[in-house]
């Protein structure tokens, strides 16, 4: 038969367990007493919004737990921060290069009863505070959808999404989002309406009900490895992959999981469940491409783009691949979410093209907005691979 047992791995916790209080959700928000909000965050002196008696993070969590019904758990550290910005700045520099897992003070003693798990943190020159490393470390996320949300001042969300997908293993690990920490100090209103279009637009409420589970591309992936017989990226073992419920793992759960990988992914609704393996891999590249534009990774733009790609603004003003990576990377450009509205790819031999429309939320040229600008990329297959090109 064709189906993995799902393995529950006990975690040997060190840390006090605690309890939680329920967020203070609005009249109009229903509770969920299966979706948790973790975070770490600073009082005291921060960078952009001077001393603070709550932390920008605290602030943007306590925002998420009223619009989801969640519960909030604040992640604590054993040793505390000093309150000066300069003298922790030092310190998490030095965590940072030692690689130190602080030892935390609080733990979550009903883990398991959760199914989806915000995780929230500032940013700290370009990453994760280390004592994120030491909280994400110390559980089994299999089966859990986790969101992670950070607050920043212009470094959007780094390669932090990418690291924790690399920590949760077994995890459904989204996209999630990011908010400056002077919007979620000083203009609440805005950082509510960024939380809420956030939620609305990956129907939220659906993923709290388990009335659909959130499939991406590599679940596609695994899946069609698994039916031809190929080993796959990642152990499948309790992956929810039996979708028409006869017990068995086979094509008619992988034309569902496509249906609604199109119906509930981040990319919006594409209209053929029998998308390509070929059509998968150009979504992919352009995912991830976006994406590191979000997190200013330059290392993997250039590697999902041909050598001789250049780029156009909506300006009309055109830039090599140096030039435009390098304005992302130096601050001139910063992106901090996307959406890609009704794509449609066609592909062509090894040649592909993708149209639709992309949602951006950006700052360019020291100016901030959301902008809907019409999509037309054009794809080539190198080497197996394919890349975005002219």
């Amino acid at each position: 038969m064709k189906h993995f047992i799902s393995l529950v791995l006990a975690g040997v916790m060190t840390a006090v367990s605690v309890t939680f209080s329920s967020s203070t959700a609005t009249a109009e928000t229903e509770h969920h007493d299966n979706v948790l909000i973790t975070f770490f965050s600073r009082a005291g002196e921060n960078y952009s919004v001077g001393v603070v008696e709550r932390g920008n993070t605290d602030l943007l969590a306590e925002i998420v737990a009223e619009e989801t019904g969640g519960e909030l758990f604040r992640i604590e550290t054993v040793k505390e921060y000093p309150s000066a910005y300069d003298e922790m700045l030092t310190i998490a520099t030095e965590e940072r290069t030692n690689k130190e897992r602080p030892e935390l003070k609080t733990s979550i003693e009903n883990f398991d009863t959760y199914d989806v798990i915000f995780v929230g943190y500032p940013i700290w020159w370009g990453d994760m505070p280390m004592a994120m490393y030491s909280f994400l470390e110390s559980y089994d996320w299999n089966g859990k959808t986790v969101i992670p949300f950070n607050t920043h001042e212009g470094s959007g969300q780094a390669n932090t999404v990418t690291t924790i997908k690399g920590i949760c293993e077994g995890a459904d690990v989204m996209s999630g989002f990011s908010v400056r920490g002077s919007v979620a100090q000083n203009d609440g209103a805005s950082a509510r309406t960024i939380v809420q279009n956030w939620l609305d637009s990956n129907n939220f409420e659906a993923l709290a009900k388990k009335q659909v589970t959130h499939y991406t591309l590599q679940d596609i992936h695994n899946l069609q490895d698994f039916l031809l017989a190929k080993p796959t990226e990642e152990d499948l073992r309790g992956k929810p992959y039996d979708l028409d419920g006869d017990g068995t793992w086979n094509v008619f759960d992988l034309c569902l999981m496509r249906q609604k990988y199109a119906e509930n992914s981040a990319t919006d609704a594409i209209s053929s469940a029998t998308i390509t393996a070929d059509e998968s891999a150009v979504l992919e590249t352009y995912e991830k491409f976006e994406q590191a534009m979000i997190d200013k990774d330059v290392d993997t733009l250039n590697s999902l783009v041909a050598e001789d790609k250049t780029f156009t603004h909506m300006s009309g003003k055109t830039q090599t691949k140096e030039k435009f990576f390098g304005e992302i990377a130096d601050g001139t450009l910063n992106y901090y979410s996307y959406k890609l509205n009704d794509p449609v790819v066609t592909v062509d031999g090894d040649t592909a093209t993708l149209t639709g429309s992309t949602t951006l939320e950006a700052k360019v040229y020291g100016s901030s907005g959301t902008w809907t600008l019409t999509t037309n990329q054009k794809f080539v297959k190198l080497d197996g691979a394919w890349k975005l090109s002219n």
